[in-house]
C-alpha cells in the first residue's frame, strides 16, 4: 500500500508544474498503473480510487492493471 502512495506523490510532483505552464497535451496515451497484487484487495481498491481521481484531474484516462507478482 505504501507503493501506491509513493507512485501517487511522484504523479503529483510531475504533473502539477507541466498543467500549471498550460502543458495540457501531458500526458499524451492513456496512463497505466501497475498494481503488484491481484484484483479486489486494499491495494487494488486504492489504486482504483487514485486514478479515478487522476483521470477527473488529467483529463485522460488512467487505467489499473493488476500483476500478480510485478513488485
Amino acid at each position: 500500500m505504501h507503493h501506491l502512495l509513493i507512485i501517487t506523490a511522484v504523479v503529483a510532483i510531475t504533473v502539477a508544474p507541466l498543467v500549471a505552464q498550460g502543458h495540457a497535451a501531458y500526458p499524451v496515451k492513456t496512463l497505466r498503473v501497475v498494481v503488484p497484487s491481484p484484483a479486489g484487495g486494499a491495494s487494488d481498491t486504492v489504486a482504483r480510487l487514485i486514478g479515478d481521481k487522476l483521470t477527473m484531474a488529467l483529463g485522460k484516462q488512467v487505467v489499473v492493471d493488476n500483476r500478480r507478482g510485478a513488485s
